[in-house]
């Protein structure tokens, strides 16, 4: 398992794609990851199922743009995952495939560019201070050394698109209020279950043998 994901700045250049599960062989100047498993990602793909014998979950991928300018490094792009979600209603277990917008901004520590952001101020601050950031402050991330991290802004990409109320259905009915019975008359794959309450649950009703 790596330490983090790392891209060395000489294969930037001035702009350079990086990609994320399959390589697409199409594009140029690209710089492939296989895995996102690090040290700093390894707690959030566990929690949410996100790899299974030390392998990133087969539906994750992605592609992104960096691009320096006046020595900031932007990046933009797009990754896709599937994490196991519990829905709010049922408990049921199940994975919802997500798409979410990656963007940020990369800048040297101690730079002048890192002391004109946001999170100069918030890192510098007393515990008492109000500190107000900018969106672009809420994108910017600080770098050191020869290459930059991706693992933080991966992470807020991803937790940040999770759902609030995860839903298995959008018309899930939930659990029985009395016995716990998910009431869902379907299982996931669209097949008709039986609906059956406890016996002591004043919804039970007997079934009927034909």
């Amino acid at each position: 398992m790596n330490k983090n994901i790392s891209i060395p700045l000489v294969k930037i250049g001035n702009e350079m794609i990086v990609t994320f599960g399959k390589s697409n062989s199409n594009l140029k100047n690209v710089y492939h990851i296989d895995t996102i498993l690090s040290e700093w990602t390894k707690s959030f793909l566990n929690e949410y199922s996100l790899i299974s014998d030390d392998k990133d979950y087969q539906e994750f991928s992605g592609i992104l743009k960096l691009i320096k300018e006046q020595g900031v490094y932007r990046i933009e792009g797009n990754i896709e995952f599937e994490p196991l979600l519990e829905c709010v209603r049922s408990l049921t277990l199940f994975r919802e495939k997500i798409s979410a917008e990656v963007k940020g901004f990369f800048v040297r520590l101690n730079s002048q560019k890192y002391q004109q952001t946001g999170i100069s101020k918030f890192t510098n601050a007393n515990e008492n201070d109000e500190i107000e950031l900018s969106e672009s402050d809420l994108e910017s991330y600080a770098f050191q050394g020869n290459s930059i991290q991706l693992d933080e802004l991966l992470l807020d990409t991803m937790f940040c698109a999770l759902p609030e109320l995860p839903l298995c259905r959008e018309d899930c009915k939930g659990l029985c209020s009395e016995c716990g019975t998910d009431l869902n008359e379907t299982d996931m794959t669209g097949k008709i279950v039986i609906v059956e309450h406890n016996k002591k649950c004043s919804h039970h009703k007997p079934l009927k043998i034909q």
